[in-house]
Formats: structure tokens, C-alpha cells, sequence
């Protein structure tokens, strides 16, 4: 297979030698990375988002990273509103799909409510656990059995633990 050509293919292939699952470049370093095939970023690189969007219409994304397996996945501005550094992730690794699994457990972890609130029944804010009514939405929180006193779920219309029919419907 020959060598491709392409204005983008010298970042993309820095992109691969690297074998990180994340790069971050300045624009002065992606340009010097650049120069191997005698071209610069435009203009609109360093002021508009959109540039650096992940779409394979977009001959830069393609060329440059998606082809490679990455995709941008930050772009920072200064203080001037200019870009000034762009964030590539590899999307393909095996390191990254650890990595996403164990980002993903984390803020799901992260996410766990306190002992002492739960989310409503019906609106899903978060609330007092020892709250008998939602003070957003005016919902009942806890229905209990007539016959056994088990606590029944929105929706139960029979309790799980006797077989009672729910008398409050």
C-alpha cells in the first residue's frame, strides 16, 4: 500500500507513532508537526470550534485524526477567545476502552445519592428520604401495605410480601 498523501496525514500519523490514548497539542506544535507536508493551519483553526469538529466531511478530521482512530475530544481557548490547545483521543485502544469502563464507573459511583436523600417517585429531584411527600411535585413517596405494613413502590398495585390489593388507588 503507497504512502497516502494529504495536507492532515503528518498529524494523524504522530497521532499513531505516539500510541497514547490521549494528546494534547498547542497550535504551534500542531503546525510544526504540519510542516512535513509544507502546510499551516488556517485561520479558522484558532477561532472557530467547528474546525476541529469529528466528521468525516471535514478533509482535516479525516486525514488528520479520524482515520487514525482518534477523535478531538477538547479544545481549549484563551483568554483572547482563540484556540489555543486541542485534545485527540484514541477511540480504538484497548487502554481506552479500560479507561472509558473504569471513567464511567467512577462518575457512576460518583452519582450515588447519601443515606439520608432519595430521588422523588415521580419528578426523580432529590429529596429527604424521610419525606412522605415530595415538596417539588406534591407526589406521595411511600404507599404501605393495609394488611403487613411493607412499604409498596409507585406502580405496585398489589404488595409483594401478603398479596393485599392496594386500597389508596
Amino acid at each position: 500500500m503507497g504512502r497516502k498523501s494529504g495536507l492532515y496525514i503528518p498529524l494523524g500519523e504522530r497521532l499513531r507513532r505516539s500510541g497514547n490514548i490521549e494528546l494534547t497539542f498547542t497550535l504551534p506544535e500542531i503546525n510544526k508537526i504540519l510542516e512535513e507536508s509544507h502546510h499551516q493551519l488556517p485561520e479558522s483553526a484558532s477561532r472557530h470550534r467547528a474546525w476541529w469538529g469529528n466528521s468525516e466531511s471535514n478533509p482535516q478530521a479525516k486525514e488528520g485524526w479520524l482515520d487514525y482512530g482518534y477523535e478531538v475530544v477538547a479544545v481549549q481557548f484563551n483568554s483572547k477567545n482563540e484556540i489555543e490547545k486541542v485534545t485527540f483521543r484514541n477511540q480504538k485502544s484497548k487502554e481506552y476502552a479500560t479507561y472509558s469502563k473504569y471513567s464511567l464507573e467512577k462518575k457512576r459511583s460518583s452519582q450515588t445519592l447519601p443515606e439520608e436523600v432519595k430521588k422523588c417517585v415521580s419528578c426523580l429531584k432529590t429529596i429527604n428520604k424521610d419525606f412522605d411527600f415530595c415538596p417539588y411535585c406534591g407526589a406521595k413517596q411511600n404507599y404501605k401495605c393495609p394488611n403487613c405494613g411493607a412499604i409498596l413502590q409507585k406502580g405496585f398495585n398489589f404488595c409483594p410480601n401478603c398479596g393485599e390489593k392496594r386500597k389508596d388507588m
